[in-house]
């Protein structure tokens, strides 16, 4: 691979995941066809769906040949490493939106009127927050501040 594709992109794991897109952005392309019709089209499927697919495939036949040994085995050492790291940031977001609603819930409790009309969440009362990541319990404890757990995702 060229160090082109890797420009702009923070894993090996995402600038082939960007290069086969873009190599198979012609299956999208009407104009090429002369029917009106992408070739994508004509097949019944989306070209995006099949770069997804190869990319799959092609992910896993590489990390099961390198998992063997040989020519492979640094590159599948990379990619499951870029798994790992791409999964760190999506649960860094995850937790970024936990700890933004908690933020919240602490603002609404701490709200002077809010206090007035509700009663007063009490060290130890749960407190359930529904996000688009699960449901995640929040226990709220006067000593330490609060501990989330997690119940459920989707």
């Amino acid at each position: 691979m060229s160090p082109a594709p890797l420009a702009g992109r923070a894993t090996v794991l995402q600038a082939l995941q960007m290069g086969i897109a873009e190599q198979l952005r012609v299956l999208d392309d009407a104009s090429l066809t002369g029917t009106g019709q992408s070739s994508a089209e004509l097949l019944g499927v989306r070209g995006a769906v099949v770069a997804r697919q190869l990319t799959s495939h092609l992910l896993r036949e590489i990390v099961a040949r390198g998992a063997r040994g040989g020519p492979l085995e640094p590159l599948a050492n990379q990619l499951n490493h870029d798994v790992t790291h791409i999964q760190g940031q999506r649960l860094e977001g995850m937790l970024g939106e936990l700890v933004d609603e908690a933020r919240r819930a602490f603002s609404r409790l701490d709200d002077r009127d809010h206090q007035a009309r509700n009663p007063r969440l009490e060290a130890g009362s749960p407190l359930t927050l529904r996000l688009s990541v699960g449901e995640i319990y929040l226990y709220i404890c006067s000593s330490c501040g609060f501990w989330a757990r997690v119940i459920s995702t989707r």
